[in-house]
């Protein structure tokens, strides 16, 4: 079984997925073309003919968004996280779930050629499963994520994404709350509320807005043209937002990920959906947002070494371009 353990120096979290051990030769990337094999995303695929957790369709054969449980996971749903603690070291069973989103039927869609109504189906995926998972105690946090393109590590071209339900917070949210209710305490307002006001008064890195949602450029961006996406009311969990609220969410990342897809010749990406954990879905302190982050540079030594981001493209100029 896999487990998650967890650093004594640092306190990361690494999960060993045991399932998908690899030896010394099979993590060596040999030149060549890949073998060409059948998709198991299309239609009429043995995945999806079995795939029973959330079918979204309007007919059997003309589905929109499916979810099944990954084929490879990184946690297993059996079982209860038990902590194992043996001097400096610390484990957990990695107890869990792993499930992907079928974004759409067709093998070629991507975000950037999809319409908003589209887009709206697996929002409304997500919402559906973030209300699946508040239920089961064993589960602290989930992470919805979508890895776009070989060097944002998507292993198939048809459109996915994926959610991974933990039995921990991850560090990244653990410090965005700490210092998230550390403000709330000085000033009585959430942070990301305050820097959304002050980001539309000072108009330098907001890329574009509607009444909903806000599409902005970090000041201290990490990688060229890293953004953010948070709604402009306050809300520290997806799973209560409204079908208004989806169909608002689903125009600003059409219009983002086309302006992308023009403007940086369809590059590779990741994108994340931080929300507040399990036990704790409305927080004053904590506001959901998605992080987007292109992988157009790559991390390399003084990155990993010293945690801090070389990035080539100011903010402000990233806003502007993709304001365009």
């Amino acid at each position: 079984m896999a487990e998650l353990r967890r650093d004594p120096t640092t306190r990361r979290w690494a999960i060993i997925a045991t399932d998908r051990w690899k030896r010394p030769n099979d993590l060596i990337k040999k030149p060549g073309t890949k073998a060409k094999r059948a998709c198991p995303f299309d239609a009429g695929s043995p995945e999806i003919a079995a795939a029973t957790v959330y079918p979204h369709f309007t007919d059997p054969d003309k589905w929109k968004v499916w979810v099944m449980p990954n084929k490879y996971p990184a946690l297993t749903y059996e079982g209860m996280p038990k902590t194992t603690i043996k001097g400096p070291f610390t484990t957990i069973n990695a107890v869990g779930g792993h499930e992907v989103f079928v974004d759409s039927a067709k093998h070629s869609a991507t975000l950037a050629k999809m319409k908003p109504v589209e887009i709206e189906a697996i929002l409304n995926g997500y919402r559906e499963r973030f209300k699946f998972w508040k239920d089961d105690t064993r589960v602290k946090y989930v992470l919805i994520f979508k890895n776009y393109g070989q060097e944002a590590g998507a292993s198939l071209v048809h459109p996915h994404s994926q959610l991974a339900a933990i039995p921990v917070v991850p560090p990244t949210v653990v410090e965005e709350m700490e210092k998230g209710e550390r403000h709330y305490k000085d000033r009585k307002h959430c942070i990301m509320c305050d820097l959304i006001r002050d980001e539309i008064a000072l108009g330098q890195r907001v890329a574009f807005l509607n009444e909903r949602f806000i599409v902005l450029c970090p000041f201290a961006s990490r990688f060229p043209f890293e953004t953010m996406i948070l709604p402009r009311t306050h809300g520290s969990n997806f799973m209560d937002i409204t079908n208004d609220d989806i169909v608002a969410l689903a125009d600003v990342m059409s219009r983002l990920f086309k302006r992308m897809a023009t403007l940086l010749g369809d590059p590779p990406f990741n994108y994340l959906l931080h929300v507040s954990p399990q036990y704790a879905p409305n927080l004053r302190f904590y506001h959901w947002h998605i992080e987007i982050i292109p992988r157009m540079t790559e991390v390399a030594g003084f990155e990993w070494g010293a945690g801090v981001y070389i990035n080539p493209t100011p903010p402000e100029e990233a806003a502007r371009e993709l304001g365009g």
